[in-house]
């Protein structure tokens, strides 16, 4: 919970830099280095509330106490899947806009013009299905702390006893 509260303000020291240099977003570099730290924040608030935004009555694994509700496990699992698979994506849309111009001599210009959307639209795109599937599928559940994915039942829940995940497949996960 510590080292994502730093990880929370190291991303927003960057967000501020980025937002008071000249260029602000107009560069590249800058709105893919935005976005990777927007999903560090995401994923990192999440984490630092660890097991407490979990359900009351739910084993966490951890000595620290669940004092949440159903609404809070939802959103701290929203928000940890959006990090957790927008923030890889977008590491992969830096090292792909380094490749271009690197590698291929790709000009700046043209990698906004034609491959920025992409860079983009996949980490968002694809983090937004992977925060709103669980939701609907009532999957995003606390699997041990600190940690939410997507998982039949809650960690320590018997399958007989559990109303959440009735809608999952397990063979799926």
């Amino acid at each position: 919970m510590v080292t994502a509260s730093i990880s929370v303000i190291s991303s927003i020291i960057i967000i501020v830099m980025i937002l008071r240099s000249k260029k602000k977003l107009s560069e590249t570099f800058h709105s893919i280095t935005f976005g990777i730290s927007l999903t560090n924040i995401l994923l990192s608030v999440a984490l630092s509330f660890g097991p407490i935004l979990s359900p009351k009555g739910i084993s966490t694994a951890s000595p620290i106490k669940a004092l949440g509700n159903q609404l809070t496990c939802n959103a701290q699992g929203f928000f940890y899947m959006i990090g957790a698979s927008a923030g890889p994506l977008y590491a992969i849309s830096l090292q792909l806009f380094f490749l271009l111009g690197i590698k291929y001599s790709i000009s700046t210009k043209d990698i906004t013009k034609k491959v920025e959307p992409f860079l983009h639209g996949v980490p968002i795109l694809f983090g937004l299905i992977a925060g709103i599937l669980p939701l609907a599928f009532e999957s995003s559940n606390p699997v041990g702390y600190p940690s939410y994915y997507i998982v039949e039942y809650p960690f320590g829940c018997q399958g007989s006893i559990c109303t959440r995940g009735n809608k999952v497949n397990p063979r799926l996960l």
